[in-house]
């Protein structure tokens, strides 16, 4: 991956036609996509030796089987994907100086930030650059080419970094006992899933790289075509399928601009659809603009919740319910309830106090980001970010799986059974 880097730094596009940046665009799709396969075949490594720790343990009637396995396949070393924040904050305590503070709170646009980068040869400066240069293209939602990035607009990485100024607060979080340390068979299978997690997570960080490169020459076809007055905007390109992009450069009738329009008209149905697991069609597989939509509504008088414990520990706070997540939401000291997460999150997760989720696996990149930053997690909880509300004031237990909720946002005290504590450690 360093090679193709390598090779795209190197690229000279300025002035290139759509046509030529279509050629790069292809260069770039051979020497990775067709060989991305060896990430699929590290998951099943990483999948294989964590479901034969597993059942070890089970086989060995290890007590907390599951907790121990857990435990045995967090703090892993040099994990790629904690590059990004341990390195964000190391910015965060340099922007603490007072001058430097000063500066940055004047930041408000990217034009601002690039006469900043211009006028200071600083430090300071410096280290900004090398980290939009090496984490850029890390940032929530990553994997949609029309996602702002701290790369397209630097002004967000200013805007995360005085929010990491603030000060980090208290929070009520319990770590866990620890458990033995395992040896033999079971301390093999634990190093090896290690293994495998450390390079799923590698491989993850650069497939955002990845997606960066390609969002930078998507970006300059936008610019050309908007220059051409063939589309409203730059930004309006990410509406157009690859083969639309390719078609229109060579041909210059194209009506663009309607094809944009009907599609903005469709993704406002499909923007009011749940995010269905899956589709399943009886017949021909169709693509139907939906007409109407009704939201299926769930009933909040359960008071526990149950999922895949992914990290341990246990935290009370407030709940967030993270529907448009961006790296500059304050997050602090919040319990995230999400649908899902990405790699991205990992700026979100660094400041809450535990995360809960109605995707993910132990092996997930939310379970993976939360056992390393100490955040207990659970997942697999279906439907919660509908049976919770913001500001709802939940107990997570990130060992046994259990989110117990203490009171309604409308502050009603939900009533618990009095053994809840004991009918928490028994599930």
């Amino acid at each position: 991956f360093q090679e193709i880097i390598r090779y795209f730094d190197s690229l000279d596009t300025t002035g290139a036609d759509n046509a030529a940046l279509l050629k790069f665009y292809h260069k770039l799709l051979s020497r990775t996509v067709e060989k991305w396969g060896i990430t699929l075949v590290n998951d099943m490594y990483c999948f294989l030796f964590t479901g034969l720790l597993k059942g070890f343990l089970k086989a060995r009637h290890v007590p907390d089987c599951a907790l121990a396995a857990n435990r045995a396949i967090s703090g892993i070393r040099k994990l790629e994907s904690m590059r990004p924040i341990e390195a964000l904050q190391k910015l965060a305590a340099a922007a603490k100086e007072e001058t430097v503070h000063a500066q940055l709170c004047r930041i408000d646009t990217n034009e601002a930030y690039y006469r900043y980068i211009k006028d200071n040869d600083t430090p300071f400066s410096l280290a900004l650059q090398e980290y939009i240069r090496e984490y850029g293209d890390r940032n929530v939602e990553e994997l949609k080419l029309e996602s702002k990035t701290f790369r397209t607009d630097p002004v967000l990485l200013i805007r995360c970094i005085l929010r990491y100024t603030e000060s980090a607060g208290d929070t009520a979080f319990t770590k866990s006992k620890e458990s033995p340390p395992l040896t033999g068979i079971a301390s093999f299978f634990a190093k090896r899933a290690a293994v495998g997690i450390r390079n799923r997570e590698r491989s993850r960080l650069h497939r955002g790289r990845l997606y960066g490169m390609m969002r930078s020459l998507v970006l300059q076809m936008g610019q050309n075509l908007y220059a051409e007055h063939r589309i409203q905007s730059p930004d309006d390109v990410f509406w157009l399928y690859c083969s639309e992009l390719e078609a229109a450069a060579s041909d210059g009738s194209m009506d663009l601009r309607r094809i944009i329009s009907e599609r903005k008209r469709q993704y406002e149905g499909f923007s009011r659809l749940p995010a269905f697991s899956r589709l399943i069609f009886s017949g021909k597989v169709i693509d139907k603009a939906p007409k109407d939509s009704r939201k299926m509504s769930y009933s909040r008088t359960e008071s526990f919740f149950y999922g895949i414990p992914c990290s341990p520990g246990c935290f009370t706070g407030e709940v967030l319910i993270v529907e448009q997540p961006s790296p500059v939401l304050d997050t602090k000291g919040k319990i995230l309830v999400a649908k899902m997460t990405d790699p991205g999150w990992v700026f979100l997760i660094a400041q809450a106090g535990a995360i809960l989720s109605e995707k993910g696996s132990l092996l997930s990149h939310t379970a993976i980001i939360s056992r390393e930053l100490g955040k207990p997690s659970v997942v697999g909880i279906d439907h919660i970010t509908e049976y919770l509300k913001t500001g709802d004031i939940v107990q997570v237990d990130g060992d046994s799986g259990v989110v117990i909720v203490i009171s309604g946002s409308d502050n009603r005290i939900l009533q618990l059974p009095e053994n809840h504590l004991t009918e928490r450690k028994t599930l």
